[in-house]
């Protein structure tokens, strides 16, 4: 119904393919065990699936940030977005992060989801920086790029195509350029 009412896709919020971490946010009604199927069955009505996750939950570790960026790869999906947990303020984990004195920044402008703001938990803050560079890095590497969409050309796979080596060039010029830490920045 959606495709025939003109939808070209989706941008789902799937936050992470690590249950612990999905508990941790409060949404255990996502189910990571469905995530391959669901992606599946909106790509097979010619439709864009981009995936958005969040590196930097309490419960993540580099184990579960090495899965949360694996899954998305292999599960097909046409672009995905890897932003840092941001404590935005008024939200629960900013309360807990001033409580644990965990803040690393006091510049609003950096609360952007693409700056690392407070100290992780399980990993290093430098951990967690390169992590996520190497997710966008990984997804966006022409080997990867080439393996999720292939060579069958459907409905819109031109602009697929073209959004995603936009994206490969921005991770090599922009993200790949990035030396961690990329600032030493305290309230």
């Amino acid at each position: 119904m959606a495709a025939e009412s003109g939808c070209l896709g989706f941008a789902i919020g799937f936050e992470s393919f690590w249950p612990n971490t999905l508990d941790e946010m409060g949404k255990n009604f996502n189910k990571p065990e469905h995530f391959h199927k669901l992606i599946k069955k909106i790509k097979s009505y010619g439709m864009i699936v981009w995936g958005s996750f969040v590196l930097g939950c309490d419960r993540d570790d580099e184990e579960s940030i090495h899965y949360t960026i694996e899954i998305p790869r292999d599960s097909k999906l046409d672009f995905a977005c890897f932003k840092f947990l941001t404590p935005l303020p008024g939200t629960e984990v900013y309360y807990q992060l001033v409580r644990e004195e965990r803040l690393t920044d006091s510049n609003w402008g950096d609360y952007n989801m693409a700056n690392l703001v407070f100290k992780p938990r399980k990993m290093s803050g430098e951990a967690l920086e390169r992590e996520m560079r190497n997710a966008w890095l990984d997804f966006y590497s022409l080997k990867a790029i080439c393996k999720r969409l292939g060579f069958r050309w459907k409905k819109f796979h031109s602009f697929i195509w073209l959004i995603n080596l936009a994206l490969f060039y921005y991770t090599r010029k922009k993200i790949g350029r990035m030396k961690f830490p990329i600032k030493d920045a305290k309230p």
